[in-house]
């Protein structure tokens, strides 16, 4: 194990096929449940007028990039799930590989591999809508459109992935800091934080701006372009986030160098 000083792809690949090996069943049903409820949303908006229509696209966007952001926090939380007992722990650290190899096999794992499996599970389910609503006994005869994906690309598409890195890497931190039942203390902690920040901004707000007369009027003849500050903030706290989540996956040296 002190001979392993050098970062190696090789093991870093082998380290992958070793997570998924350990528990195919668990990444079959998850993907398997991913395409049930893609289908089953596709099929009753598809149901509502009978063909794509605009509004019928609109929906089927707004519910794949829903669905692509809660179950990535779903996704990320059962990263290093092996740490949740001292069995699962010693596991892990007994592996012959740096941490930092580690860290990179998880997050290509249930990272890298949930963005391919979701945009699979979107081509596969939207095949299902065309199939069920094709053998369905129709009130009248109709054309069944193929979802193009090529158009799911809007504007909306950057607020969904700043949105997905922002909560992701809290959940990606949280399934170290709480490898048992990850999901839901991560999900408490955010909405107990999420509390604290409304109450305390509205309560300055009221402090400082409620209670004068005045209104800035530094952006009155031009609108404040908030974007670049919100992506500011997205990448801030996703770096912030995944690397303190290695250094506490780094801790584990220290016992490392003792055995």
């Amino acid at each position: 194990m002190n001979n392993i000083n050098n970062f190696n792809l090789k093991r870093v690949v082998s380290l992958c096929n070793m997570i998924i090996a350990e528990q195919p069943r668990v990444f079959m049903m998850l993907s398997l449940l991913l395409l049930g409820v893609m289908s089953l949303a596709f099929v009753f908006i598809n149901l509502s007028t009978y063909n794509y229509s605009s509004a019928d696209f609109e929906a089927a966007r707004a519910a794949i990039y829903i669905i692509f952001v809660f179950y990535g926090m779903i996704f990320t939380s059962l990263a290093f799930g092996k740490m949740r007992d001292k069995k699962g722990r010693t596991s892990l650290l007994m592996l012959p590989a740096l941490q930092i190899e580690k860290y990179i096999a998880n997050f290509i794992v249930y990272v890298i591999m949930y963005v391919v499996i979701f945009a699979l599970a979107v081509y596969l389910a939207d095949i299902i809508r065309m199939i069920v609503m094709s053998v369905l006994p129709l009130r009248a005869e109709v054309d069944i459109y193929p979802l193009q994906l090529s158009s799911l690309w809007c504007e909306d598409t950057a607020n969904t992935m700043a949105a997905y890195m922002f909560l992701q890497s809290f959940y990606w931190l949280g399934a170290l800091l709480w490898p048992h039942n990850s999901f839901i203390k991560t999900y408490s902690a955010l909405t107990i934080l999420g509390l604290f920040y409304i109450f305390t901004g509205m309560c300055l707000y009221k402090l400082i701006i409620g209670s004068h007369s005045y209104h800035l009027t530094m952006f009155d003849d031009e609108p404040l372009n908030t974007e670049p500050i919100m992506w500011a903030i997205v990448v801030a706290t996703f770096v912030i986030n995944y690397t303190i989540a290695y250094i506490r996956l780094k801790e584990t040296d220290v016992v490392q160098k003792l055995l």
